[in-house]
Parts: structure tokens; C-alpha cells; sequence
């Protein structure tokens, strides 16, 4: 009888856990949108077809912003959420 208890118990918990991560990644993914830097080179934000030139101070996007490197352009991304990208052109 214990045993099945705290078996249940366990349950609850766990799927209690997956819930809330659940919930975390969606409140997550609704807060687009950040601060960008240029690191090197030349990069652009297109917002609603304006051109915005990046600067080597971090200046914030959108989340429907594009973001665009040339030739030698990298530019370092940090999200809301406190995440780091690195971009540069691929090859």
C-alpha cells in the first residue's frame, strides 16, 4: 500500500515537472527579439523593408526583424532570454 502511494506520488511529481518545463519554453518562445552588436564588418536589420545599418553598439530587434551579415560581416545576437548567438557568412 506504501509503496503504491509513493509511487503515485512520484507520478504527480514528475508530471508536474514536464509541465511547468513545458511552460517555460512557451513563455520563451513568445518573447522574440533581443540586442544586436556588430562585431565585424557591415550587417543590416530589415524591419518592414527599411534597412537599419548594425553598429558596434548592441541596438535592439524585433522578432519578425531579418538580420543580414556581407562578405566580412559577424554580428553577436544576445535573446531576451539571455541566450548568445554568433552569426557570420557562410561559405
Amino acid at each position: 500500500m506504501f509503496l503504491k502511494k509513493l509511487t503515485r506520488l512520484f507520478q504527480i511529481v514528475l508530471l508536474s515537472g514536464m509541465l511547468l518545463s513545458h511552460i517555460e519554453i512557451a513563455s520563451a518562445q513568445s518573447n522574440g527579439g533581443g540586442q544586436a552588436q556588430l562585431v565585424e564588418g557591415r550587417a543590416i536589420i530589415v524591419r518592414q523593408g527599411k534597412e537599419i545599418e548594425i553598429d558596434s553598439y548592441p541596438m535592439d530587434f524585433k522578432d519578425q526583424d531579418l538580420i543580414q551579415t556581407f562578405d566580412k560581416g559577424k554580428v553577436q545576437l544576445k535573446l531576451k532570454g539571455g541566450d548568445m548567438i554568433f552569426m557570420e557568412p557562410g561559405f
